[in-house]
């Protein structure tokens, strides 16, 4: 059985992505992770092959808590066959996006930075014991379009 690791599964494109390939495989099966698990998607939470653990990419300690929980979940050298990072954050409560200068917010910039970068490097890190096995695999990384340099004609954030 094919085995996919989603970060971020509770959002739309994680949870798309999620769907999707369960839906499309019958073969694979999804390890999610999402801050609450209890809130993701219905049709997540009740699939048969999709495990949903929590985790939070602001927590320097997730990535551990994570590799621990796969201690459990999955033989190292059977491993992830992808591993899709679709976590990301722009704005929340006390956080904007900023189109200024001016606008910019050291701990707003930290937060999106801790998410959308730092996350992304150490769930990689900790995941590297399932993803050393023999067969082909893919690391993912997406990113929203608000990101693009060169495909944004709505302006960008700094952030």
């Amino acid at each position: 059985m094919k085995q996919v690791l989603i970060a971020g599964v509770s959002g739309a494109i994680g949870g798309a992505l999620a769907s999707r390939l369960l839906e499309r495989d019958s073969q694979t099966r999804v390890i999610g992770l999402c801050r609450d698990p209890e809130n993701a998607p219905d049709a997540l939470r009740s699939h048969q092959r999709i495990t949903l653990l929590p985790w939070d990419a602001e927590s320097s300690a997730a990535p551990g808590a994570i590799a621990e929980a796969l201690e459990s979940l999955l033989n190292r050298e059977d491993g992830i066959d992808s591993f899709i990072y679709a976590a990301g954050l722009l704005h929340g409560p006390d956080m904007f996006p900023e189109k200024r200068l001016e606008d910019l917010d050291p701990q707003s910039m930290a937060r999106a930075f801790a998410v959308n970068a730092t996350g992304f490097g150490l769930l990689t890190q900790a995941l590297l014991p399932w993803l050393r096995h023999r067969a082909f695999k893919r690391v993912v990384a997406i990113s929203a379009k608000v990101g693009s340099i060169t495909d944004n004609g709505f302006g960008g954030w700094y952030a």
